[in-house]
């Protein structure tokens, strides 16, 4: 009888935990070591950020503490995280170790080596089916970080597909929104498909969509109505598009933000979800976590913005230039 102990102390651990779901762009979550294949030179000890392992390990503890604060989310999907080797030293050189969290990642070619990650905690959430899924365009030589799609089962016995997507940023002008465009298609092509295979599966895509939700090209791209007023939706009333994904972000006023730039909150950072009626879960609300030690005042007004790990060249310290997201599952 006592070998079962442990796996009932697991199991009951399990039920007694929010089922969280995080996303968060980490900022340039690189380890120091230079990687010929990439363009990572700046995240080295003689590089242009002077990248060395007390920043690293530094970076490392924000985001532990981060997610401890956030009270050990259930699943946090990542972006702009390096490799395999960075999460590694997160779980299990940091005492976020003592959670038990494991990681699904696959290496993407985007030029910078970054990619998207999904943490898990082992008693809280078991995943059937993970794959990384292309968004380049190899006709074209354009190459970017892939999707990265995980099944998987919670403490409490109910499945859903998490996506985990960091869409191209703007640097890339008109070029960057046409393969934003393409890879927003990419996305509803495969909602759509997930509702057909698995049609009382919850769906939760999050990630950096580099566009914010009331944005026209977003709007246009993903589906949803091209006039949506500035004003916050009801909960019960959250536009969607033809694929059944509703979009979250859309119950937060105008102004409001993931991330700042210019002075300008915005959410480049989005949950679109699908909760079936068939499905188990409630559809949730998503929340910002914009705790005082991520943000610091902003010295050009009176508003605050992200702690940035790096401002340009100058290195902060801090956390990202991004705030966490994240969403509670309950049950019907």
């Amino acid at each position: 009888m006592l070998p079962l102990l442990p796996l009932l102390f697991t199991f009951l651990v399990g039920q007694a935990q929010p089922q969280r779901i995080v996303f968060w762009n980490v900022e340039n979550f690189f380890d120091t070591s230079n990687d010929s294949l990439t363009n990572d030179d700046a995240f080295t000890p003689q590089g242009t950020n002077h990248w060395t392992s007390s920043r690293f390990n530094l970076k490392c503890n924000n985001i532990y503490k981060t997610l401890v604060a956030l009270d050990a989310p259930m699943v946090v999907g990542l972006a702009e995280v390096e490799n395999s080797y960075v999460l590694s030293q997160l779980c299990l050189a940091t005492p976020l170790r003592k959670f038990g969290y494991d990681f699904i990642h696959f290496d993407s070619p985007d030029p910078r080596g970054i990619d998207c990650a999904l943490l898990y905690r082992r008693n809280l959430f078991r995943p059937f089916y993970s794959s990384a899924i292309s968004v380049s365009d190899t006709a074209t030589r354009w190459y970017s970080r892939d999707l990265l799609l995980v099944g998987g089962t919670t403490s409490s016995g109910d499945s859903l597909f998490l996506l985990v997507c960091h869409l191209p940023s703007k640097l890339g002008a008109a070029l960057a929104d046409h393969h934003r465009a393409r890879i927003a298609r990419r996305i509803r092509a495969l909602a759509d498909s997930l509702a057909v295979s698995h049609p009382c599966l919850p769906l939760v895509v999050m990630g950096d969509y580099n566009a914010d939700p009331r944005e026209p090209g977003f709007c246009s791209s993903f589906g949803f109505p091209d006039n949506l007023l500035p004003e916050a939706y009801p909960d019960d009333s959250l536009p969607s598009n033809p694929e059944g994904l509703v979009g979250l972000m859309y119950a937060f006023a105008e102004g409001d933000g993931s991330c700042s730039y210019a002075d300008r909150w915005s959410f480049f950072d989005q949950f679109l979800v699908r909760f079936p009626a068939c499905s188990k879960y409630q559809q949730p609300s998503a929340q910002i976590f914009r705790s005082d030690f991520l943000v610091k005042p902003n010295p050009r007004s009176n508003s605050v913005r992200p702690f940035r790990t790096y401002s340009g060249p100058n290195y902060q310290g801090g956390f990202s230039d991004h705030l966490p997201i994240y969403i509670d599952l309950s049950t019907k």
